[in-house]
């Protein structure tokens, strides 16, 4: 397939609007480089060439260069991605540029899908750990599994495992939950051991069993005095009068 490297490039920088005079002159010669190279087979060289002169003179006509040198590196998904943007942002290009770009796309959508990653609010967005832009995406995937990745300031960072269909479209709806800005609380402190120390209880002294006053020994005692000191004198008030000693009495032994 014969590109239309040289003229489509030139005439597009030589025709872009003016973007910035200054480096006009200066991204037309990097495209003329890298043209060269390009036919050249260097298309690593190339591509360096047509990165650097978008990078200074952004005209959309030059993502058709860059498309072809991407494809020449086996680069499809990038190659598909850069004929996008040429076909929908470059409408004054030559026809013929136009009709090789839309067949070139027409083969790459039956190779590849497509992974589209929406989000609530704008945010930036990685395939495979390569940014590829802000929310909303769209861009051409080699078939198989691919990880995204979708991060805001002050959001947690989101991740979707998505699996690439040949024609088909894989959607990453990422939902940004914001992140917690509250100090976290430090955990509580860890019980201490209760150290228990005994102490003497001082208790009364055990109460003495009542006891009847019967059974106390000093009543029976007194009890026992009295007693004796009634039969004495029971003994003496019963007992006969002792014999008088005078004489005429009658007394024994006498």
């Amino acid at each position: 397939m014969k590109y239309l490297v040289l003229v489509l490039t030139l005439a597009g920088i030589a025709r872009a609007e003016p973007l910035d005079p200054a480096n006009k002159d200066r991204a037309a010669q990097l495209v003329s480089d890298g043209s060269k190279r390009f036919t050249a087979r260097d298309y690593q060289g190339a591509l360096d060439n047509y990165d650097e002169a978008f990078r200074l003179y952004p005209s959309p006509k030059i993502h058709y260069n860059r498309a072809l040198a991407l494809d020449k590196l086996h680069r499809e998904a990038d190659a598909a991605d850069e004929l996008d943007r040429f076909v929908s942002e470059a409408t004054d290009a030559p026809r013929d540029a136009l009709e090789q770009a839309r067949r070139m796309l027409a083969t790459f959508d039956r190779t590849l899908g497509k992974i589209e990653v929406t989000s609530s609010m704008r945010a930036e967005v990685a395939v495979d750990d390569r940014t590829v832009g802000t929310t909303p995406v769209t861009l051409h995937a080699p078939v198989g599994p691919h990880a995204v990745h979708v991060t805001a300031a002050g959001y947690k960072p989101w991740k979707q495992d998505v699996v690439v269909v040949a024609g088909e479209i894989a959607h990453a709806a990422s939902k940004l939950d914001p992140i917690d800005l509250q100090p976290a609380l430090p955990p509580p402190p860890k019980p201490s051991p209760v150290v228990v120390v005994e102490r003497p209880i001082n208790r009364p002294p055990p109460e003495t069993p009542h006891r009847s006053v019967l059974s106390r020994w000093w009543l029976w005692t007194a009890v026992g005095v009295v007693v004796a000191g009634g039969i004495t004198t029971y003994a003496v008030t019963r007992s006969p009068a002792a014999p008088p000693t005078e004489l005429g009495t009658y007394r024994p032994g006498i």
